[in-house]
């Protein structure tokens, strides 16, 4: 098993990679940098930032062909085998192309935990064939969260739940806002929406 952590935008790798220790075992972990450059904030991004649907889609697109790109560069140069499980994590736009990743099934994702992150539906017009996988998917969302609204959370979680071969767990919060911080990994601050409350 390998890990793959994509950070937000206006963050890095090196930023994001502060919230999770170095550790003696385990798997191995990879900390992936956008591919843009972000003018304000001097830092990495994924895409340039925007609030309409289409053109999110358009730079998702490619934000998720660059970081699937840089997965299978590491796998390819290192001892991991190609069809080696993966773990993704990722934060706001880190979530939202790990998102896109597990919905194409173009990689050997065996886990991804997204946060504050979502798809505009419109991505889930074209289904993508599973090849044999299932993936487990924890989604975590907060009402506190005044960038990636609760409800965009909840639509993305339900088209998910609408593909085979992929496990929501859509976990939710009311105090944790936008920005990463040790909130988002402190798992009292959550609980777990069921199918029957998915909607709540």
């Amino acid at each position: 098993m390998i890990e793959f952590f994509l950070h937000g935008f206006g963050c890095s790798s090196q930023q994001f990679q502060t919230f999770w220790p170095e550790r003696s075992e385990g798997p191995d972990r990879f900390f992936l940098n956008g591919p843009e450059h972000d003018p304000l904030t001097s830092c990495r991004r994924w895409f340039e930032f925007t609030s309409l649907p289409e053109t999110i889609a358009s730079g998702l697109g490619g934000a998720a062909d660059n970081a699937e790109k840089q997965i299978k560069g590491v796998l390819s140069s290192s001892h991991h085998a190609e069809n080696e499980d993966i773990v993704l994590v990722g934060h706001s736009q880190g979530a939202m192309v790990s998102m896109e990743l597990v919905r194409r099934f173009s990689l050997s994702i065996a886990k991804a935990y997204c946060y504050a992150g979502f798809l505009p539906p419109e991505m889930f017009a074209q289904r993508q064939q599973r090849q044999g996988r299932s993936v487990e998917l924890n989604i975590f969302s907060s009402t506190a969260d005044h960038y990636v609204r609760h409800d965009k959370v909840l639509e993305t979680a339900n088209c998910f739940r609408a593909i085979p071969g992929v496990t929501v767990r859509h976990h939710k919060a009311s105090v944790v806002s936008h920005g990463f911080s040790s909130k988002w990994l402190d798992a009292s601050n959550f609980i777990l929406l069921g199918d029957e409350n998915e909607n709540g």
